[in-house]
């Protein structure tokens, strides 16, 4: 919901769409009453990142996907709340 919001929010400039900022991202959290996980805003900027600079890679050509970089985003924080073990 957050990267949905901050995307339809976003200003454009010549050079097409302006990345997200930390403003913007801090200023939609004061908004919201939310305070994002270290591998939220990882994944929104990320979104952000792919979106603007047209970083899309696919599994095809040896990279990983956008969802598998977001999973093992989230893997990660599970490993470090200690909430999974195995990997």
């Amino acid at each position: 919901m957050c990267f949905h919001d901050l995307h339809n929010a976003r200003g454009a400039g010549f050079n097409g769409p302006d990345p997200i900022s930390f403003p913007d991202i801090a200023a939609w959290c004061v908004l919201n009453g939310t305070r994002l996980k270290t591998w939220e805003l990882s994944a929104i900027r990320a979104l952000d990142n792919r979106l603007i600079y047209g970083q899309r890679v696919t599994a095809t050509d040896g990279k990983a996907s956008l969802f598998a970089d977001l999973k093992r985003m989230a893997m990660k924080n599970k490993r470090r709340q200690g909430k999974l073990t195995n990997g």
